[in-house]
């Protein structure tokens, strides 16, 4: 339900000033900060080679029978 409504809130904002101004400016106004947050959520973000190293190691005592 959460994807059904974020997911149209952009459209509409979008369509909204499209009509508004009838330039795409404003749209690019918009996605730019958006854009840079996702930027640097990935450049933040751990890839899954740390999150292989971060792993705890294997309880060896349980298989040594």
């Amino acid at each position: 339900m959460a994807g059904i409504i974020g997911g149209a809130v952009a459209p509409l904002l979008f369509t909204t000033l499209l009509s508004a101004y009838g330039t795409w400016a404003p749209l690019a106004v918009c996605i730019a900060p958006a854009s840079a947050v996702s930027l640097a959520g990935v450049r933040l973000g751990r890839g899954p080679e740390a999150a292989a190293l971060a792993a705890p190691a294997p309880d060896t005592r349980l298989t040594r029978l």
